[in-house]
């Protein structure tokens, strides 16, 4: 099953981020699978992603900051927050944004159809 949705994972843990990309892959989803932000930007610029699924505690930057920069240059980049921080932890411009998902998903997500479902109903945004 093939489709022309491209998802970044952006996740400093590899496991989480192998294991979301294989997930997202068994539906013919293709995913871009940068180890930390700054690969991540430079894969932006070379292919737009309908959908970026962003961990919020990264090294060095912020997903949250991540998510603004990404966002001026991709503004059809569909994000979705994929955090172990608690909930008031989150910055509260996040909330309300067109371009970020209102459902957070907190690790660990033990039913990755979730996110799938997300990813697509996303997607489906980026593509009017």
């Amino acid at each position: 099953m093939e489709n022309d949705i491209t998802v970044l994972i952006l996740e400093d843990e590899d496991a989480i981020r192998e294991s979301l990309a294989a997930y997202l892959e068994d539906f013919g989803i293709s995913t871009l699978k940068p180890a930390d932000a700054n690969e991540a930007r430079k894969m932006c610029e070379l292919r737009e992603p309908a959908v970026a699924i962003v961990d919020l505690r990264l090294p060095g930057a912020g997903g949250d900051t991540f998510i603004q920069e990404v966002h001026d240059r991709c503004p059809g980049t569909r994000f979705i927050l994929y955090t172990g921080s608690p909930r008031e932890e989150i910055p509260s411009e996040l909330f309300g944004l067109p371009w970020v998902s209102p459902n957070v998903f907190f690790k660990p997500v033990f039913d990755l159809k979730l996110i799938y479902d997300e990813v697509m109903r996303c997607a489906g945004e980026t593509r009017g």
